[in-house]
């Protein structure tokens, strides 16, 4: 602090050096033991004086039936943008934990009755911290931001709605738009877009598959498709010998019955506690049938009829029912 008396022990000359004005410049020194002890992350705000500036205020959906919040952003010329996502009252407030932040930019949909967003521009890592971001050189046209959360989905200790600040920093002049309406896909279309786009994939048999992205996720996106004409896949998913995850579904281990050219989101899996590491383990497991007859032997007596066990709840059907194949 400017009080220390270890600045007894600096000359004048190194006092000039090290840019020690006092506190009213907004400049402080700590020792370096105590910067790695106390702070798990830096960083550095670009100084753009000639950029446009704009921020838009939200609040992150709390399940399925909470229409997300997005953001309709014009591009008139190819432009520069760098864009960022902050959990507002974060800093400071140690009531409130880092949701798993993530940014995703994408084209506007060309056809807005079969699926709710256009293709994958750019977006950012998926992390348990107060600000995640990403920057693109965007060519004209039209596209929508899509901020995203899911690790207080299943949290029955807050039920208060997370805020949001999207901030867009533009080399040129753009048009942003903050009451775009979303439908009730936007979500589970743009998680299957990362997953399929980003995403390791696995042939489960011909016409079947999974795509798993997990680098650069904090946790895990599990989608399975199925493009056989004729037959519904059952798939089984148990994630149960994973640590320190939680999931949208509120269980790590379901069953589900996906439909002829259909993609399902499985699961969103979310880093829990950032203090402590996670670990993934995943088994799917997958059959056909020619006939949509429900789970069967893979579901309880009761549930045997039942296209998901456990059942999508009418809250988390919309990130979680199978969306048709586009």
């Amino acid at each position: 602090s400017d009080d220390s008396v270890s600045w007894e022990t600096v000359t004048e000359q190194g006092r000039q050096r090290l840019l020690a004005m006092g506190e009213e410049q907004g400049i402080f020194w700590m020792d370096f033991s105590d910067l790695m002890r106390y702070f798990d992350c830096v960083d550095v705000c670009k100084i753009r004086p000639h950029w446009q500036e704009t921020r838009i205020k939200g609040t992150f959906s709390m399940n399925g039936t909470d229409l997300p919040k997005v953001v309709g952003l014009t591009v008139f010329s190819t432009t520069e943008i760098e864009l960022g996502l902050f959990q507002e009252g974060s800093r400071g407030d140690c009531s409130r934990y880092p949701l798993d932040l993530c940014i995703v930019v994408l084209r506007e949909t060309s056809d807005p009755q079969r699926i709710s967003v256009g293709k994958i521009i750019t977006h950012s890592q998926r992390q348990l911290r107060g600000f995640v971001g990403c920057d693109y050189m965007f060519n004209p046209g039209k596209y929508i931001i899509v901020p995203m959360a899911f690790s207080h989905w299943n949290d029955s200790k807050d039920t208060s709605r997370p805020n949001f600040v999207v901030s867009i920093h533009s080399s040129k002049k753009v048009l942003v738009c903050d009451n775009v309406v979303a439908g009730p896909y936007v979500l589970a279309d743009t998680l299957i877009q990362l997953a399929v786009t980003n995403g390791s994939k696995e042939e489960l048999r011909l016409g079947v598959h999974a795509y798993t992205l997990m680098s650069g996720w904090a946790g895990s996106i599990i989608v399975v498709e199925n493009l056989l004409p004729n037959y519904w896949v059952h798939v089984r998913c148990n994630c149960s010998n994973s640590s320190n995850i939680v999931s949208t579904r509120g269980t790590l281990e379901v069953a589900d019955v996906i439909p002829p050219y259909h993609r399902q989101v499985i699961m969103v899996l979310s880093h829990l506690e950032r203090s402590q590491p996670y670990h993934l383990s995943r088994q799917l497991f997958h059959r056909i049938t020619n006939c949509n007859c429900g789970l069967g032997e893979w579901a309880p007596p009761q549930f045997s009829s039942a296209p998901h066990y456990p059942e999508i709840s009418r809250d988390f059907a919309p990130l979680h029912i199978p969306r048709l194949y586009i």
